[in-house]
């Protein structure tokens, strides 16, 4: 049975001290990764620990959250910095 899609925007950062891919959705505190799967996470630490991920990057990432979760994914890719999304 084919479930429906569930429309979602998520940035995708990468950890700059751990080197992890995760997605994060602005409008709200859900974010996912191939380890923790679905979590919260706190905008001081995308801000402060995190960068924009390059398509190279997150594309597995972007692979699980739409075949194996469900997820329709609108990428946040025209954000130049974090700090732009989260003031």
């Amino acid at each position: 049975m084919n479930r429906p899609k569930v429309n979602i925007s998520f940035l995708f950062v990468v950890d700059k001290r751990y080197n992890d891919v995760t997605a994060v959705c602005p409008s709200s505190n859900l974010c996912y990764s191939h380890v923790g799967q679905h979590s919260q996470y706190s905008h001081d630490w995308v801000t402060d620990c995190c960068r924009v991920a390059q398509r190279r990057e997150y594309e597995t990432l972007l692979d699980e959250l739409e075949n194996q979760i469900g997820y329709d994914v609108e990428v946040l890719n025209g954000v130049s910095t974090i700090k732009q999304l989260f003031r």
